[in-house]
């Protein structure tokens, strides 16, 4: 009975951690396996940069309120640079699967965090900076 029980654990183990990314997972899959092993050796502070920017490069806000004038209404972003629809977006973001490396959007300046508006939606997103997320890492460190 106990060693049902245990098999029964193991299985339910295996298949949540098959069915959901871990954060290295994501930057494997952004990266390719073999630029993943390459950087892992000849530049491990990318691979940290990206795993930070992958958990923390990023912060949604729903029930925005009060619309500033700092925050960008779009209507569109983009999949590995091919234009989806925000309702498209909206979607992923909503999924365990979600993987910010993936996207891009208008008007993206990686030196300057910003703040989307995701078309007629009440959700606010909100892309970190490189700076933002380097302080991230060094807190790490």
């Amino acid at each position: 009975m106990i060693r049902l029980f245990c098999c029964a654990a193991i299985a339910i183990f295996v298949s949540m951690n098959l069915f959901s990314q871990t954060t290295e997972n994501k930057v494997k899959d952004f990266l390719g396996d073999a630029r993943f092993s390459e950087y892992q050796n000849t530049n491990p502070g990318l691979i940290e940069y990206l795993k930070v920017k992958v958990d923390e490069g990023y912060m949604v806000s729903e029930s925005v309120n009060e619309k500033k004038s700092s925050y960008q209404e779009i209507d569109h972003v983009f999949y590995n640079k091919t234009q989806i629809s925000i309702e498209d977006f909206i979607e992923a973001l909503e999924s365990e699967e979600f993987n910010i490396l993936h996207y891009s959007f208008p008007n993206q300046d990686s030196n300057t965090t910003r703040h989307y508006l995701l078309g007629e939606s009440n959700i606010l997103l909100t892309v970190y900076a490189n700076s933002v997320i380097n302080r991230k890492v060094q807190k790490l460190n």
